[in-house]
């Protein structure tokens, strides 16, 4: 690597003091216009591009959210269930217990209840 002499330097500095490039030092490009920027354009490109302000602003809705569910448990809430059955007929419950009586016949069942014959 060469080491960079006093004069070379110098140029660099002019060069960037121009405005060119020192790549592009021959090709000139036509003046563009003037971009003007007031005090709202600057406030609303610094509001634009912040990613302060768009944490901020997720921040505000998670804190909304949060509060639309603080308030939703305040209210009562209702559920609905629905039930719908038609028997034509259905035998009584029995309850049998595995006993044997003294004679060696097993234990008479418990008839539970009585027929349900056509119940809406």
């Amino acid at each position: 690597m060469r080491p960079v002499t006093p004069k070379c330097c110098w140029l660099l500095v002019a060069l960037a003091l121009a405005g060119a490039a020192p790549g592009r030092a021959g090709a000139e490009e036509p003046p563009s216009e003037a971009l003007s920027l007031d005090l709202d354009r600057a406030q609303a490109l610094a509001l634009a591009r912040s990613p302060r302000v768009r944490e901020g602003e997720a921040a505000a809705a998670a804190a909304r959210a949060r509060e639309r569910a603080a308030e939703a448990r305040l209210f009562p809430t209702v559920g609905l269930e629905a039930r719908y059955s038609r028997l034509s007929y259905a035998e009584p419950g029995s309850i049998t217990l595995p006993l044997v009586q003294p004679d060696g016949q097993p234990a008479p069942s418990v008839q539970l209840g009585e027929a349900i014959e056509d119940h809406l």
